[in-house]
């Protein structure tokens, strides 16, 4: 009996301990199912992660071969623009490079014109200085008559004298050459070889005490009215003050009125009467742009403008002018048949004695004429403001 108890006791406790292998061994079944379960989970993820890398891998390689494209087609386009901008560059310089030729031609064709000039100047001042001692005492009889209005020595009645004289002719004949505009192609080129014929000397006595009188009158409102004269700015062409200072050396000119040797164009008809009866500003032509006045200038193809071109042969009038107190214009002064106030305010102050355009105002012309002012002239409203000394006969 005690042999069976312990019999059953061990068989309970080999059962027992099968049970607890079998609920180990169970539990350590469950356990590696769920560690199974970990690792096909963590597999799962794992497959996902790289799968999700995979594709991100696609599409930055996909981005940066957009990336490499774009860039290549920025580059291509920066390329071609390059290219253009270059070849823009090296056409322009092409065009500079042609036009700075061009220039260089017509400058050096301007220096061997104006070589030929200084050559051909070189020649008549040697001529004339050659002629010089010949005709001084021609010259020294001329000048003792050329003031000798002032004297009252001349006849009453109006004479042109010709004068005999190849140094007084050469020196207007240059300065007719040296006060015109320089530069091929200009319609002022023909007074650059301008060929003087003769050269009259215009004897009235009565204009030229109309002149007298009225520089003593203007000198007199001047000094009535307070007026101080400047000097006029700029000064006259330097070409007509050396021709003064040379040749005219008896022509005393009166600075504190602005005196000043001036040139004429006219037509050929009106000579005549300009040489009798003096500058005549009722008879001024209509529509001038500063004032219908009489127009002056120191450059002589400005004067060639104003002249008949046919016949073969150009009058010109070189002229005393007393400027006096001018008004420099701004612009253009049409139907101007007086001078304008020096103050517009005051009565008192009187009116200015003459009007100056200079160069590069304003002259209110369109297309094609330039709309400024291309030469200096001057206008006096007042006909015995001015005395003809000499008519100029140049080659047409």
């Amino acid at each position: 009996m005690a042999q069976t108890n312990i019999t059953t006791g061990r068989c309970r406790q080999i059962r027992r301990g099968c049970r607890l292998k079998a609920e180990a061994l169970r539990s350590c079944r469950e356990r590696a199912e769920e560690q199974q379960l970990e690792i096909r989970d963590l597999r799962s993820k794992l497959d996902s992660q790289q799968r999700q890398a995979e594709k991100k891998r696609k599409r930055d390689a996909e981005d940066q071969e957009r990336q490499q494209r774009q860039l290549r087609t920025q580059h291509d386009a920066c390329k071609r623009k390059v290219e253009a901008k270059g070849q823009r560059m090296r056409e322009q310089l092409d065009a500079v490079k042609q036009n700075a030729d061009a220039q260089q031609r017509v400058l050096r064709a301007t220096i061997d014109t104006l070589r030929e000039e200084a050559a051909a100047l070189a020649k008549d001042l040697q001529k004339a200085t050659q002629a010089e001692s010949a005709s001084r005492i021609q010259m020294t009889q001329l000048l003792h008559q050329e003031e000798s209005w002032r004297l009252g020595e001349q006849l009453e009645i109006p004479q042109l004298t010709l004068i005999d004289c190849p140094v007084l002719v050469a020196s207007i004949e240059n300065m007719m050459r040296a006060t015109s505009h320089r530069g091929p192609n200009s319609r002022c080129s023909p007074m650059r070889q301008a060929k003087v014929l003769r050269v009259l000397k215009v004897h009235n006595v009565k204009l030229g005490q109309k002149y007298d009188s009225r520089r003593k009158q203007m000198l007199q409102d001047h000094a009535d009215q307070g007026v101080s004269v400047g000097p006029l700015t700029p000064d006259v062409h330097p070409y007509l003050r050396l021709t003064i200072e040379h040749h005219f050396k008896w022509m005393h000119l009166e600075a504190n009125l602005n005196e000043c040797l001036l040139l004429h164009g006219s037509k050929r008809q009106n000579i005549a009467e300009i040489v009798n009866s003096g500058f005549e500003e009722r008879l001024s032509r209509q529509g001038g742009l500063y004032g219908e006045g009489i127009y002056f200038a120191e450059e002589s193809c400005k004067s060639f403008q104003y002249c008949d071109k046919d016949g073969g042969e150009v009058y010109m009038i070189l002229s005393r002018v007393l400027l006096g107190d001018p008004h420099c214009a701004k612009g253009p002064l049409n139907q101007m048949k007086i001078p304008p106030k020096r103050h517009k305010c005051d009565a008192t102050k009187g009116r200015h004695n003459s009007v100056v355009a200079n160069v590069g105002i304003p002259n209110g012309r369109g297309p094609p004429a330039l709309p400024v002012q291309e030469h200096r002239e001057y206008v006096i409203f007042d006909g015995s403001q001015a005395y003809p000394e000499y008519v100029v006969v140049i080659q047409g």
